[in-house]
């Protein structure tokens, strides 16, 4: 199912203007001077999202005693992670296991990979959805984490009279972080590590962020994926009152993503934005084969039915379509999704080809330099920012598609004058830890 970015932002931007007994409704979510409600941006779009998507379902995986012994597990597992570990690091990460460096987030992988080669004690402080993956995920760790759902155990949600669900969720929320704060702040100040650092998913660092600035602990946070006007939880909203809780560095990838967050309007300081370097990516063979090929990224929200028009009009012109497909969605889903074996052949990684196309995904910048790159024109402009910035050209239905990849160039971020490896000994011998 495609969604409608778009028409989600401007509900957001309806929402936020919205008064409750005569009073914005931010008024409501304001507590130690910070704008909490401008903290539950990123959530309240995904909430927004979804609904638009008609997806009103709520999943659940467990009920009854099953839920009791799941959270219970959850909480006196945190309990022992916080007992037993005085790390350097508090790693901020979200429960998946995609990448073999340490059972990882891939998107991580940097960090994880420095930690483990310098020796850096760290503990993972880890959003998770309370699920049978969640144990799946924690028996393949095999480590102690400490799990942010684990503490809202014990919390009753109260309930707003005269607003609607959606809000009272978020007031249920504001109850919870106001407590997460205060554990955190304590946990902080009893384990003195030297820093805070974390992927900046905004969705769910907030409160992380602010507990690290009460305990005096420098944060950092680093860049996981690219940034759009979508991207909410990073950007300044109209109406915003008090402080939204910035990590006192932010590292990005290079120059030009430090100038389009500025460009977007974050909330950030400019000089809270470093400039670390670019994720690692393995050499790959990209030679240019002989058959005409392009290499298309599964995207979970791009609209499939007008993607697959393209691939449709691809396979008429004679290309290979490989499909570059994600690790933590079935296959053969991937594959019916972008039209059948018949049309697309999956790839798990970079393959020789002539060109890398796509609608909005974050892979279509982590090929910058080793890729041309098309956007795909649809009905979704979550990606234009790479036209915009010239980064990839446009590419239409109307014309052949062997026409418009012909002359492709590759583009580039300019040069790359910082290691991210160097970035982050840099930041460990600043915190003191080596």
């Amino acid at each position: 199912m495609s969604l409608d970015y778009r028409k989600t932002l401007e509900s957001l931007q309806r929402l936020n203007s919205s008064l409750v007994d005569g009073k914005p409704l931010n008024h409501l979510f304001l507590h130690d001077n910070y704008d909490f409600w401008g903290i539950y941006q990123m959530s309240l779009f995904s909430d927004l999202k979804r609904i638009s998507g008609k997806d009103t379902a709520v999943k659940k995986y467990f009920g009854g005693v099953k839920d009791f012994l799941l959270k219970s597990f959850l909480l006196l597992e945190s309990l022992f992670a916080i007992l037993l570990k005085k790390p350097d690091i508090f790693l901020f990460a979200l429960d998946k296991t995609s990448s073999s460096i340490a059972m990882n987030d891939s998107r991580m992988d940097d960090v994880y990979r420095f930690l483990k080669k310098e020796n850096i004690s760290y503990v993972e402080i880890m959003h998770t959805i309370p699920s049978r993956q969640t144990i799946k995920n924690f028996i393949k760790r095999k480590r102690l984490v400490i799990y942010l759902e684990s503490f809202s155990f014990f919390l009753s949600q109260r309930h707003l009279d005269g607003i609607e669900p959606l809000v009272a969720k978020y007031d249920y929320r504001f109850s919870l972080s106001k407590r997460l704060i205060k554990l955190f702040t304590f946990l902080f100040k009893w384990k003195h590590p030297k820093a805070l650092w974390g992927i900046d998913d905004t969705r769910n660092i907030h409160e992380l962020v602010i507990a690290a600035k009460k305990a005096n602990l420098v944060s950092y946070l680093f860049q996981h994926g690219h940034f759009t006007k979508y991207h909410v939880g990073w950007l300044k909203y109209n109406g915003q009152i008090g402080r939204m809780p910035n990590a006192d560095h932010l590292v990005v990838w290079n120059e030009y993503w430090k100038k389009e967050l500025i460009d977007l309007g974050t909330y950030y300081p400019e000089d809270a934005i470093m400039v670390g370097g670019s994720k690692y990516l393995e050499k790959q063979n990209t030679a240019v084969p002989e058959k005409i090929s392009v290499i298309i990224p599964y995207e979970t929200d791009a609209p499939k039915n007008e993607v697959r028009g393209y691939i449709e009009k691809m396979n008429n012109e004679g290309f290979n379509v490989y499909l570059k497909i994600r690790k933590d969605i079935s296959t053969e889903k991937q594959i019916e999704e972008y039209g059948g074996k018949n049309c697309v052949i999956a790839v798990e990684s970079f393959v020789p080809a002539h060109a890398c196309l796509g609608v909005y995904s974050s892979f279509l910048y982590d090929v910058i330099g080793i890729y041309p790159v098309g956007l795909l024109k649809t009905s979704m402009d979550y990606g234009y920012g790479m036209v915009k910035n010239q980064l990839a050209k446009e590419i239409v239905l109307d014309i052949p598609i062997m026409e418009q990849i012909k002359n492709m160039k590759i583009s580039s971020f300019g040069d790359q004058k910082v290691l991210l490896y160097d970035t982050l000994f840099d930041i460990t011998k600043k915190c003191g830890i080596l």
